[in-house]
C-alpha cells in the first residue's frame, strides 16, 4: 500500500507546500539514496525491506492526504478506490503475515544460493521470497 505514499507526497506538497513536508519528502529520499550507497543494499538475509523500514511513519504520513480523498470522489469512484485501497491492505496484510509465521520464507535466503552470494536473486520474479513454500517455488 505505500505504493501510494509518493503520490500522496505529490498531493501534500502541491496543495500546502508547507516546509516540513518539503523536509519529510527529503528525509525519505536522501535515507534511500544512503541504503542504495551500501554495498549490502538489500540487507542481508532478512525478509522485506528491511533497511527501509523506519520509513515506515513518513510513508503512512503521506497516505493521509489519498485517504483524505475518498470522501469527495463521486460514489463509484469512491467505491472503486476503496476496493482498490482494501486489496492492497489485503496485499500487504499477506505479505507480512507470511513473513510473521512461515519459516520457509527465511530459508529462500540461502537456497538455492545464498543471496548474499547472489544478490541478482532479489528481482527473479518467479521465486518471490513472500512466496517461497506456495506452489512449489523456483527450480534450478
Amino acid at each position: 500500500m505505500f505504493l501510494l505514499s509518493p503520490y500522496g507526497a505529490w498531493l501534500k506538497l502541491r496543495r500546502s507546500g508547507e516546509l516540513l513536508d518539503c523536509f519529510l519528502v527529503g528525509i525519505v529520499l536522501l535515507h534511500w539514496i544512503a541504503i542504495s550507497s551500501f554495498p549490502h543494499w538489500w540487507g542481508g538475509h532478512s525478509f522485506g525491506y528491511r533497511l527501509f523500514s523506519d520509513m515506515v511513519p513518513y510513508l503512512t504520513y503521506f497516505l493521509i492526504p489519498i485517504i483524505s480523498k475518498i470522501p469527495a470522489l463521486p460514489r463509484m469512484h469512491r467505491a472503486l478506490f476503496a476496493s482498490g485501497f482494501a486489496c492492497l491492505i489485503a496485499i500487504s496484510f499477506f505479505i507480512n503475515y507470511r513473513g510473521a509465521n512461515t519459516q520457509v520464507v527465511y530459508a529462500w535466503n540461502r537456497s538455492p544460493v545464498d543471496v548474499d552470494l547472489e544478490p541478482s536473486r532479489i528481482w527473479d520474479w518467479r521465486d518471490l521470497q513472500f512466496l517461497r513454500g506456495l506452489g512449489g517455488g523456483h527450480r534450478r
